[in-house]
């Protein structure tokens, strides 16, 4: 059923990684969608994080803070796990240099 209301579809390749999704899917159940309306979960959530600012002002500024937190645990995050992995390159290096000396 065309929506003609949303203008031109632009395709996305959002391909979250198996526990990602398992993580949204049961997310999406929590709160009441059922399993085939992931996109209408995805949808609703991403409106509530970026409300129209002349409809809802007060709401579109709240959710201003709110996405701006999010993406600033998001880098938190996104750091935290290239130092462990990182750490976890340089681990081989250091035994063998302590077994040398």
């Amino acid at each position: 059923m065309p929506q003609t209301y949303l203008g031109e579809r632009k395709p996305t390749m959002v391909r979250p990684d198996p526990a990602l999704r398992d993580r949204m899917d049961a997310s999406a159940a929590s709160h009441g969608y059922r399993e085939r309306q992931m996109n209408t979960y995805l949808v609703n959530l991403l409106g509530a994080l970026h409300p129209d600012p002349e409809k809802h002002p007060e709401a579109a500024k709240a959710a201003a803070a709110v996405v701006e937190a999010l993406l600033a645990s998001a880098r938190d995050m996104k750091d935290q796990e290239a130092r462990a992995a990182q750490s976890q390159l340089e681990l081989p290096s250091l035994t063998k240099n302590h077994a040398a000396a």
